[in-house]
This record gives C-alpha cells, sequence and structure tokens, in this order.
C-alpha cells in the first residue's frame, strides 16, 4: 500500500471517529434538553435556543462524518475490488509461466519430446496438455516458439499467437505477444500493413504499457523510413 493511500485511510477515519463522536454528543445534548425544557417566555425568544444551536452543531458534524464515512468506504471498496480482479485475473489466461506443480506428467512428456528432437510430438503434446489446462497459456507461447524456431514455419507460429491474443492476458503479456507477433508480419511473412494495423491496435489498446512504447517507436521508425522512401523516388523521378 503506497503512502499516499495510508495517508488517505488514517485521514478518512480519523474525520469518521471523530465527528462520530461529536455528532453522538450534540445528539445526547439535544435529548438532554428537549427533556429539561420549561416552556419559553417572552424574553426567551429574543435569545438563541440552545436546543437549535446544538442540533445545527450536530447537522455540521454529521456532514463531516458523512463525508469522511464517504471516504473510507471508497478506499475499502476500491482496494477489496482490485483483490478481487488479481485473484480473479489469476484464474483466466494470465500466468508467464507454469509453477513446478501445474508442470504435470503431460507437460514433461512435451518437455522430453522436445529434447529429443520430436518436435511435432512436442506440440501434439503441448496441445492436450492446453486441452486439459486451458488457462495457461504459456504452452500456447511455447507452441509457438516451436513452430517458428525449431520448425522454422513461421505462418503456424503467426496463427498460434494470433490465437492467444483472443484469450484473456494481462495488459503487458498482451503487449509483448503483440510485439512478437508483429516481429513475424514485418520479418518472415513480409506483411507489414498487418503488423502496422497491430501495433495501432495495442497503442490503442494497452497505451499505458511498456510494449505500447515500443510499439510508438516501431511505428515512428516505419513512418520515418516511408518518408525516406517517398523522398528518394521523388528526386529519382
Amino acid at each position: 500500500m503506497g503512502r499516499w493511500k495510508i495517508l488517505a485511510y488514517v485521514i478518512c477515519l480519523t474525520i469518521t471517529i471523530v465527528f462520530g463522536i461529536m455528532t453522538l454528543r450534540f445528539h445526547s445534548k439535544i435529548n438532554e434538553r428537549e427533556s429539561a425544557r420549561a416552556p419559553l417566555s417572552e424574553e426567551s425568544t429574543t435569545r438563541e435556543n440552545p436546543i437549535d444551536a446544538a442540533y445545527t452543531h450536530m447537522m455540521m458534524s454529521g456532514s463531516a462524518l458523512f463525508i469522511g464515512f464517504c471516504g473510507l468506504a471508497l478506499l475499502i471498496a476500491r482496494d477489496v475490488g482490485a483483490m478481487i480482479g488479481g485473484r480473479a485475473g489469476a484464474l483466466y489466461y494470465d500466468e508467464d509461466e507454469a509453477s513446478d506443480a501445474s508442470r504435470n506428467a503431460l507437460y514433461e512428456q512435451a518437455d522430453q519430446a522436445w529434447n529429443g528432437g520430436d518436435h511435432l510430438e512436442a506440440i501434439r503434446l503441448l496441445r492436450l496438455y492446453v486441452q486439459q489446462n486451458p488457462r495457461e497459456q504459456h504452452a500456447c507461447l511455447r507452441i509457438a516458439e516451436i513452430y517458428e524456431k525449431d520448425l522454422g514455419n513461421h505462418l503456424a507460429a503467426a496463427m498460434e499467437l494470433e490465437e492467444i491474443l483472443q484469450s484473456r492476458l494481462r495488459p503487458d503479456r498482451w503487449g509483448w505477444t503483440a510485439i512478437r507477433l508483429c516481429n513475424l508480419y514485418s520479418g518472415k511473412l513480409n506483411q507489414p500493413d498487418k503488423a502496422v494495423a497491430l501495433l495501432n491496435r495495442l497503442v490503442e489498446k494497452y497505451p499505458a504499457t511498456q510494449a505500447a512504447e515500443k510499439a510508438r517507436k516501431r511505428l515512428s521508425m516505419m513512418e520515418q523510413a516511408d518518408g525516406e522512401i517517398i523522398q528518394e523516388e521523388t528526386n529519382v523521378t
């Protein structure tokens, strides 16, 4: 928890407690004076009614109490929501790597097949693993990596990454997966239009991520390169 959030909690809690006590005290005074109040004489009507004054003070402290309570409630709701959201997100396709416990026998068999050079069998076993553990998208990334680096099938790797981007991922994971796919588009697949479209999508979808910052730089470099090409063609003509 950050320093400013702790300070906000302290302030809201202090306001709630202090003005809560004051409100209760003013309320008690009003009740006491109501029970002990005698009929007002003509002279007393020209002076401030002590009950009215206490009531005014109670309303003022009650307003401050309400503000402090609302602030405290908002802080608690925000933190609880973030905690629940974080736990829920962990249940979806949000893991960078599988834990040792989740690497069951099927995943180990896929590793063994890959180490033995049987890459297609490794992919088959990894797909079975994903069927049994659909939340662990790291296995899909491994399939894409095998297609790209071991089998040289860049189209299959791109299709695998495209499928992964349809899953629910953390913003940073989605961003870096998109960057990886853009590298295939602009490189081996020679599809620069798809790369530009995906880079723009990344910048619009998750602008605050590091991947989006890299996408912006990539787009700027591509625009500069296109401008230089156009300039050269103009000079030739």
